[in-house]
């Protein structure tokens, strides 16, 4: 009897140490030093993964509350934002008052006004963070011009254009992620090729071996020349041909006029390698406006019944 209750005291111990769990790493059968106790507790935490919903979303600019048909989608953008309640993302052309009034309690920004010295802030590409599910580390932005670290125009550009980028860590795993989120210029063709190339410049700088995100209205046509070198790098990965599942989107594009018949995909969304892309969509998405009337303008009945003249892209990632 006293030989039979040794062996299973001694299988205990030895299953013991077979064990992933911090809680047996302290335990004294698995580990006989403070040193193994740091590795094992380093060697669980590096198998969690991140999983993350990301987008980019350009919500078309409203300078007052009453302009660009914002009183009769305003809702209906809170409401989307809501509803798919992402975990990241890239906002274009919004004003103040716009992510004021649709940004939910338990989220925060970054970037939003730094594109200008006045209350004229067009051009802005704020980030939008859920605060329950990552942490803000540090942030920081650059200009799409020959002289990215001061606020100024680029080339052939209507207007300043920005790259807003943050470093985020996921609550639950712990692991690190970059974020970086731009508007490039829909006027300036010389402006939207540097800009191409600045980005592949500075977003590997910036995030070094740490995975990253790009999201963006780029306002280049998908496969168009412009584009290019991004889609064939090795280093940018389009979340549309990453996609483990069958991607959802309307072939025609993301940019519809609110008219929701797409004319040309302008909306990006990349990632670095590190990252696995779960699945890809471009949300289409009606506000379903009671008193929208489809057989007329929407100029003439100053109302819409889309969220924004552009269709979301979404992502789910993990790293």
């Amino acid at each position: 009897m006293k030989k039979m209750v040794m062996f299973i005291s001694a299988l205990s111990a030895l299953i013991m140490c077979g064990c992933n769990s911090t809680q047996a790493c302290k335990s004294t059968s698995c580990a006989k030093s403070t040193q193994d106790v740091s590795k094992c507790e380093n060697s669980a935490k590096a198998e969690k993964t991140a999983y993350l919903k990301v987008a980019s979303y350009n919500i078309q600019y409203a300078k007052t509350p009453t302009g660009r048909y914002w009183q009769s989608r305003k809702d209906g953008a809170k409401n989307l934002l809501a509803y798919h309640d992402f975990d990241i993302v890239g906002l274009q052309e919004i004003h103040p008052h716009q992510i004021e009034y649709f940004m939910p309690k338990h989220c925060a920004q970054i970037g939003m006004g730094m594109n200008s010295t006045n209350k004229d802030r067009i051009g802005s590409a704020p980030i939008m963070y859920r605060k329950d599910k990552v942490e803000l580390l540090k942030w920081g932005v650059f200009w799409i011009s020959e002289t990215p670290e001061v606020m100024s125009k680029g080339w052939d550009t209507s207007q300043r254009r920005i790259c807003t980028w943050g470093e985020f860590k996921d609550k639950a795993s712990g692991k690190k992620l970059f974020y970086f989120n731009t508007h490039l210029d829909h006027r300036g063709k010389v402006a939207r090729v540097e800009g191409v190339k600045l980005l592949m410049k500075k977003i590997p700088e910036i995030a070094g071996d740490t995975p990253f995100v790009l999201t963006g209205d780029f306002n280049i046509a998908l496969n168009s020349a412009p584009i290019k070198p991004m889609l064939e790098s090795k280093e940018f990965v389009h979340a549309l041909n990453a996609s483990i599942t069958k991607p959802y989107y309307p072939e025609m594009g993301t940019f519809h006029g609110y008219t929701g018949i797409p004319r040309s995909f302008i909306d990006y969304l990349f990632v670095s390698p590190k990252i696995k892309v779960l699945s890809y969509a471009v949300l289409t998405d009606r506000i379903g406006n009671p008193n929208y009337d489809p057989t007329k303008s929407v100029k003439k009945q100053n109302m819409v019944d889309y969220a924004s003249d552009h269709f979301p892209v979404v992502s789910e990632i993990s790293f």
